[in-house]
């Protein structure tokens, strides 16, 4: 997992550059692969295999297991979600992976994790003169060597002729003194031939939370409305329906309180309301458009718990809501229609 944020610079000059632009594209040409994977270095030796779905929706996912001595890994992400999970203990953690795929190294850091073929590019500088390339065989291999006033880092790459990364070689600490973590790859599979994963990031039956996750942070009225992806009649986004003079938004799940629906339909009257639920939930809100997203959608909208409700003007927060009980519906009617009078 060392140096595993470097990333590969545009226009990286021959050879190292033809190097790096053969193995993305391997990757472009495999979007679903597998492969083993045996580990050695500072850490002791061990096995794994990695499953990855380039270019899918939400976003890349990966499935990694691996067994280092008695020490037992996974770590699975959906494009959306990731969750760490440690066999021999029991426990898990999740946390969201939206930036990038890989695991957020709360619970445990990952020896040996594959970051290149998850990534789908090289963490080679190759445009930087403390690259070397050199060709053993039929193989290319990139070298990059960073020495700071904290110790050296020295990452090393082998590539096949097709592009594939075959080995992958992480090492860091003082001069002649280097902590090695490496990965040698093979037995790749594509497409239907790969390990097969359903890329479940549920918690596993039995085992403990590290922690628990934690409540998103409800919208600013300060800040830009998110660009939250909404899918009904017509794909859209959170942002788009806020961008006109007001609309209010009750975030649903199933069941839907008692009331709920008629107070929604009563304030339709004096402004556009719009209803968004998960897209497994099973709601009904008769004629309301209803639109749906992800888990990571609520997330992103800072949605805590069901119902809640967002004022919306013009791409900012006016007001929000949690909660709804039909005997206080009037006073909540109220509010909405008192903010709806200040406009």
């Amino acid at each position: 997992m060392i140096l595993h944020t470097l990333l590969l610079l545009a226009g990286p000059p021959s050879p190292a550059g033809e190097v790096t632009k053969r193995f993305q594209a391997f990757i472009a040409a495999h979007p679903a692969l597998s492969a083993d994977c045996s580990l050695s270095g500072w850490h002791g030796a061990g096995k794994g295999e990695i499953t990855v779905r380039h270019g899918s929706s939400p976003g890349t996912k990966a499935d990694w297991q691996s067994t280092v001595g008695s020490e037992k890994y996974r770590f699975v992400t959906d494009g959306e979600m990731g969750i760490d999970i440690l066999p021999n203990d029991a426990t898990y953690d999740r946390l969201p992976t939206i930036a990038r795929p890989y695991p957020g190294g709360r619970l445990t850091v990952p020896y040996g994790f594959p970051y290149p073929l998850v990534a789908g590019t090289t963490p080679f500088q190759a445009s930087l003169t403390n690259t070397t390339y050199s060709k053993k065989g039929d193989v290319d291999q990139l070298v990059l060597t960073i020495h700071t006033s904290q110790g050296d880092t020295v990452i090393t790459g082998d590539f096949g002729t097709d592009g594939r990364l075959l080995r992958y070689d992480a090492a860091k600490g003082a001069t002649g003194k280097l902590k090695h973590e490496i990965v040698e790859f093979s037995n790749f599979k594509f497409g239907a031939q790969a390990i097969a994963s359903n890329f479940n990031t549920n918690p596993p039956i039995g085992f403990s939370a590290f922690a628990f996750d934690m409540p998103p942070d409800i919208l600013l009225g300060t800040s830009d409305v998110p660009a939250v992806k909404l899918h009904g009649a017509k794909s859209t986004t959170l942002a788009k329906l806020a961008d006109q003079p007001r609309v209010l938004v009750a975030f649903v799940d199933d069941p839907i309180p008692d009331g709920l629906l008629k107070s929604l339909n009563r304030l339709e009257a004096k402004t556009p309301v719009v209803a968004v639920a998960l897209d497994s939930a099973a709601v009904k809100v008769g004629k309301l458009p209803l639109y749906r997203t992800s888990e990571a959608g609520f997330d992103q909208a800072g949605i805590r718990a069901t119902p809640q409700f967002y004022l919306l003007e013009k791409g900012k927060v006016i007001q929000a809501w949690s909660g709804y009980l039909k005997a206080t519906a009037p006073k909540f009617e109220a509010e909405v229609l008192s903010y709806l009078a200040k406009g």
